[in-house]
């Protein structure tokens, strides 16, 4: 099983020992794996090595014939903490091979050393090395792209609530404060509840326990006209746009709100009819009782 790295160049490794017969056993072996193998004869060389070619895995000697092997091990982490370092332990006492792998030694090998052993451990290696960095490549994408979606929510004009599965809410974006009134700091982590005026509550309960239930809600990918309730305690009328995602504790959802105020202002009764919207419109002035209007997650109504 061979390893090429990113760029399809022959996986480069370096060899740290002071004796040439090491040196040369090694090498031998390497090369016919395929790979580019460097040999430094001290710590010193093994920098220099470093600070000039790029280093896939390491072959380091601690059997203390090596001078400055631990300040060399650290001085790799820290450079690349993701390259494989094997330690190669000769005879030296267990102190030592333990606080080489404490400094970040993948593995060790001990005398005599077994090539075979030696290109199976490299192998391993090698597949942990190229694991870490996919890994890697994932997480930093998912930072970014973490990072766009926050950036499109909080600049998106309209209030942005997102809420966990029991209905509280984790994001509150600009808007949701200009919307409510309320801070960022003071809601997030409340129940849903506190936007909405009484009548609400009682079905919106009933909504998000079928909610978490069938994790399919007929509300999601609606719009709705409903009531919000804002921080002074005045209600006002708004639109309400709902979507669902899984997650591992259950079902979470968010909700995109716009104060339609303006709009019911302008809103003219067609021949007289009052129709449902203006009745969305009128509902706090009517004193409308539960049940006359919506909750926010009650799917029921659909």
């Amino acid at each position: 099983m061979s390893f090429e790295s990113p760029s399809f160049r022959p996986i480069s490794i370096l060899l740290v020992h002071p004796n040439p017969l090491v040196q040369e056993r090694f090498g031998q072996v390497l090369r016919a794996e395929g790979h580019r193998v460097r040999v430094a004869g001290s710590g010193n060389d093994a920098t220099a090595l470093m600070r000039r070619h790029e280093i896939d895995a390491v072959f380091l000697d601690i059997s203390g014939s090596c001078e400055r092997e631990p300040t060399l091990l650290t001085a790799m982490q820290i450079e690349a903490p993701h390259r494989p370092v094997i330690a190669l332990a000769g005879s030296a006492p267990d102190h030592v091979v333990v606080s080489a792998l404490d400094l970040g030694a993948l593995a060790f090998m001990r005398e005599p050393y077994d090539l075979d052993v030696a290109k199976a451990l490299l192998r391993r290696a090698l597949a942990l090395r190229q694991l870490s960095r996919q890994i890697e490549e994932t997480e930093r994408r998912l930072r970014e792209s973490t990072e766009r979606f926050r950036s499109l929510v909080e600049h998106t004009p309209d209030a942005v609530v997102l809420a966990d599965h029991q209905g509280h809410i984790m994001m509150w974006n600009r808007g949701a404060q200009r919307l409510f009134a309320y801070t960022a700091d003071e809601v997030l982590g409340q129940p849903l509840t506190l936007l909405m005026p009484d009548r609400y509550r009682a079905a919106h309960q009933q909504g998000l326990a079928r909610f978490r239930f069938t994790g399919t809600p007929r509300i999601a990918g609606t719009t709705t006209l409903l009531h919000g309730l804002r921080k002074d305690g005045s209600e006002f009328p708004l639109e309400l746009s709902v979507a669902a995602w899984k997650t591992r504790q259950g079902v979470a959802y968010g909700g995109i709100m716009r104060d339609i105020s303006q709009r019911c202002l302008g809103h003219d009764h067609h021949d007289g009819e009052e129709t449902s919207f203006t009745r969305q419109c009128e509902a706090p002035a009517k004193g409308n009782q539960p049940g006359e209007d919506t909750a926010w997650l009650d799917d029921e109504r659909q």
